[in-house]
């Protein structure tokens, strides 16, 4: 029996006691398994705080017991063997942007070397080792076909393919392609049993199933193929910066503007609308199409979007891979500390667009974001039930990112962000809380009623394909062992 089983409920996990059970011995004999190449760190090797520190989000300050740098397919099922036996709690590390990624007392499985990438330019595919970050994949697939082959990636380069992925993935193509799950053909999966298997439509296609849209709940994922689609050397961008000007503008006016334009544009327009803590409202569009039809829906956009002041606008045509998919990483989020939230949004009523400007008003710093991207299109034709992803309904993203530099701020920012769920309340109903921060700090300290809130918040995740995944997860990891996350409890 799994060792973090209580005996009560042998589904229900806890952190270990002794974090490293059979000490030195067992870590020289997980040694022993691994490929010459590989390590693993512990507290107060040189590297450890070195490793420990390259976290997208500086918010996390848990110790893991011991990092394992993994080299191989192999080496995952050693340390993942070795996890099994010795009670060891384990952690996947791979673009390190979640705060799950490390967790105090557990035992990272580093995936950050396994960072192949091959691009099959016939074929129209990519094959990405697990630990891959967005950045990498694009590169490749740009250098291989002159930036014509693309598949839906993320908005940041930091971000890694596999985190990205077993969520479901959004990027500037989903409304033309679908979601990153959507594009993904195969994938190389250790189980908690150690063996490695391949799941695609036509061999594990029940895992296969799970693994698009159930997180990281069956196994770790050592290699991704993702399909690739032709897209234009270059798309049609632009943006617009709309100033709060007192007595002389008045933004909500734009808001309503952007906001219905989003709601009527084309499925290959990409919509963007960025609101800072106390600043303008950014707005920025990509044309997912050949450029001259691009510059026809621009002076539909110039028609629908406007103002009494021209404000600055950029219209300019810019390759997919070397220039939009870094407008994120460079402007909005670059390493620093954060606290997340976000929802799925069927409608955006004006309303709620204009609650959310009034609720960045209250930010309390200017770093703090409200983003609102447009999702609806292919996913939105895709049954529910086709994967694991609960969220075909879903036209908008809103993402909620808090964001601070002084950790005096940090109360007031997560403050805000939760308190964004109010804002929603009215249009969407309520919201379930986020639990990530409990995960990590207070395991074993949650009441009866947050245990059951958190509860309902996976069950609202997964929806009706819960019990389904209940089912796989009873199949692939009765002992729960991959359970740093949003975790499905086995049937």
């Amino acid at each position: 029996m799994f060792r973090f089983c209580c005996a009560q409920d042998p589904r229900e996990t806890r952190p270990p006691a002794d974090p490293l059970m059979g000490g030195d011995r067992a870590v020289a004999s997980l040694k022993a398994d691994l490929s010459p190449e590989a390590t693993i760190l512990l507290p107060g090797d040189p590297a450890y705080l070195t490793n420990r520190n390259q976290m997208w989000n500086h918010d996390n300050t848990h110790n893991p017991a011991a990092i394992v740098v993994v080299r191989s397919t192999k080496d995952v099922q050693a340390a993942v063997t070795h996890c099994r036996s010795n009670g060891w709690e384990v952690c996947v590390a791979g673009g390190r942007h979640s705060l799950l990624c490390m967790v105090h007392n557990s035992v990272v499985i580093d995936l950050g070397k396994l960072n192949e990438v091959q691009v099959d330019v016939e074929n129209k595919t990519v094959t990405v080792g697990g630990g891959t970050k967005l950045g990498k994949m694009d590169k490749a697939c740009d250098e291989a076909s002159n930036g014509t082959l693309a598949t839906v990636a993320g908005h940041n380069p930091d971000t890694g393919v596999g985190g990205l992925t077993l969520a479901g993935g959004y990027g500037h193509l989903c409304r033309a392609f679908g979601l990153t799950i959507d594009n993904l053909l195969e994938a190389e999966v250790v189980l908690a049993s150690g063996e490695v298997v391949r799941a695609s439509e036509e061999e594990n296609a029940d895992l296969f199933w799970g693994l698009r849209g159930g997180g990281g709940n069956f196994g770790i994922v050592t290699r991704f193929v993702f399909r690739l689609h032709q897209i234009p050397p270059k798309l049609v961008y632009t943006n617009r910066v709309f100033l709060p000007l007192p007595c002389l503008f008045n933004c909500e006016t734009a808001v309503s503007q952007v906001r219905a334009y989003m709601e009527e544009s084309d499925d290959r327009q990409m919509c963007t609308a960025v609101i800072p803590g106390n600043g303008p409202l950014v707005f920025d569009t990509i044309w997912v199409g050949e450029c001259a039809e691009g510059w026809k829906e621009v002076k539909s956009l110039d028609a629908a979007v406007k103002s009494p002041f021209f404000p600055p606008v950029t219209r300019a045509e810019k390759p997919y891979h070397s220039f939009l998919q870094n407008i994120v990483s460079e402007t909005l989020q670059p390493p620093g500390f954060y606290y997340m939230r976000s929802k799925l949004l069927t409608s955006l009523e004006e309303g709620l667009a204009l609650a959310l400007w009034g609720h960045s008003r209250k930010a309390p710093t200017g770093s703090c974001l409200l983003i609102i991207t447009t999702t609806k299109g292919k996913m939105n034709e895709i049954p529910e039930d086709a994967t694991a992803f609960a969220g075909r309904e879903g036209k908008y993203l809103l993402l909620v990112l808090a964001n601070w530099s002084d950790q005096k701020d940090r109360a007031a920012c997560v403050q805000w962000a939760r308190e964004c769920d109010g804002v929603l309340a009215p249009f969407v109903g309520d919201q379930q809380a986020d639990y990530s921060t409990a995960v990590l700090e207070e395991r074993n300290t949650l009441t009866t009623a947050e245990e059951e809130k958190k509860g309902a918040a996976v069950a609202g995740a997964f929806g009706k394909n819960l019990e389904r995944l209940r089912e796989l997860k009873r199949k692939f990891d009765p002992e729960n062992i991959f359970h740093l996350n949003s975790n499905i409890l086995p049937a």
